[in-house]
């Protein structure tokens, strides 16, 4: 969007590159993810029953399950990944 303004150099392919410079990105490395940064990207370490079953519910719904919102397909339902360590 911000690029669809004239705003040069900050276009979808121009951002990866920084975006994956700062993650690491405990699953591992890929197409839209680094992990060499500074910023340590993780699963939940705890999932609310509440939680789950909310996601359970979404499926059950007819909504696809995805483990990964950041990546080129982000509709569904699913644990978002974040940003902790230890």
């Amino acid at each position: 969007h911000w690029a669809e303004l004239g705003n040069t150099g900050w276009g979808y392919d121009e951002v990866l590159p920084v975006f994956k410079r700062a993650e690491h990105y405990e699953p591992g490395e890929g197409p839209f993810h680094g992990t060499h940064g500074p910023l340590n990207v993780a699963e939940l370490r705890y999932k609310h029953p509440v939680s789950k079953a909310f996601v359970e519910a979404g499926v059950q719904a007819g909504h696809p399950l995805t483990d990964d919102f950041n990546n080129d397909v982000q509709e569904g339902v699913g644990f978002y990944k974040v940003t902790q360590k230890g």
